[in-house]
């Protein structure tokens, strides 16, 4: 059934109603229509695989590109917000509060000199007085928690600032001494004790390129070395030979300290002697003691470690290509010796 009306009023308060809807769905075909129209095509190449002018790089090729390192001042901040997350949340806290606080406290200042100047009539004096100390209170309270909290935070930057530089100084010194026990180490000449008393000088590169000798330098006091030879002749003797493993032992007494402690019971026992074992050979020659001495030097620059190296003694395992294997602090752990070379 077909029902007369005005349909040009129909048509117009409905399109009324939903033009915005229609318009909003317009624009967004428009945009859309236009962003795409403006995209560079992409072509397949040509030949292998790829167009020589396409930017597109396969997954492969990304992995390839070197990663950007951060700057060392940024590594800092970021590690400094790991330590402490929070900070960051309460400062912002203080700034919101303190600054709300604060623009209260004007408000209210300006309606209470108002009241007093008579053009406000609906202000209770006291009652103001008392919000703006609050006020103020708040802001002067908020001002020195966050003060505090970014100085502590700037401590907490200052050393996690501090610790990176002893890491970084600290890698550095170990590549100088790595440096050093690879190629001033090979120079110097040891005394090998070949049985029955006879001794041959050579030097340690002669031993680690000609005999596959895996060396293991024992520096410290004369006490310290008496334990690690008399632990070591415990500790399977037969284990040296097999694994070609040669005791070095070094001397850091001085040369009256060392007089001294032969004539007592710490005296170490020389490598000369008939029954010295033949896994043991004696520094000979200049060098050793100026080598060790400054492996002392970058212990005691990395965290006072120095006092300790001439206290407890200090073991370094060389296999016989040259590289450092192991750098301990103390008695040795011969079985851990063993697995290193």
């Amino acid at each position: 059934k077909i029902h007369k009306g005005d349909w040009g009023s129909d048509f117009r308060a409905h399109y009324s109603t939903m033009s915005p809807i229609y318009l909003l769905a317009v624009l967004i075909l428009l945009n859309v229509a236009t962003t795409i129209s403006f995209q560079p095509l992409i072509s397949p190449a040509v030949s292998g695989g790829r167009s020589k002018t396409s930017p597109l790089v396969s997954p492969l090729e990304a992995q390839k590109k070197p990663v950007p390192k951060l700057d060392e001042s940024v590594k800092a901040k970021l590690l400094a917000e790991s330590i402490a997350p929070w900070r960051t949340v309460r400062l912002f806290i203080y700034g919101s509060f303190g600054s709300g606080a604060l623009l209260g406290g004007f408000l209210t200042l300006s309606g209470l000199f108002a009241a007093k100047a008579g053009l406000r009539s609906d202000v209770d004096i006291d009652e103001a007085k008392i919000n703006v100390a609050i006020d103020f209170g708040a802001t002067v309270f908020f001002l020195v928690a966050a003060y505090l909290d970014a100085q502590k935070g700037k401590e907490l930057s200052e050393a996690v600032e501090a610790k990176m530089e002893r890491k970084k100084q600290s890698k550095e010194n170990m590549r100088a001494s790595n440096d050093r026990w690879t190629k001033e180490f090979r120079a110097l000449q040891v005394s090998v004790n070949l049985g029955g008393g006879e001794q041959k000088e050579t030097f340690v590169r002669d031993l680690q390129d000609g005999a596959a000798q895996n060396l293991v330098v024992l520096a410290g006091n004369k006490a310290f070395l008496k334990d690690a030879l008399l632990s070591a002749k415990l500790a399977q003797p037969g284990s040296f030979q097999r694994k070609d493993v040669l005791l070095i032992p070094v001397s850091l007494a001085t040369p009256a300290a060392a007089v001294a402690s032969d004539k007592g019971f710490a005296s170490v026992p020389d490598s000369s002697s008939p029954s010295s074992p033949l896994y043991v050979a004696d520094p000979a020659g200049e060098g050793w003691r100026d080598l060790v001495e400054r492996e002392i030097q970058d212990a005691e620059g990395q965290g006072g470690e120095g006092k300790l190296i001439r206290d407890k003694g200090m073991v370094i395992v060389i296999d016989k290509k040259g590289e450092v294997k192991r750098r301990g602090l103390g008695a040795p752990s011969w079985s851990m010796v063993f697995d290193d070379v």
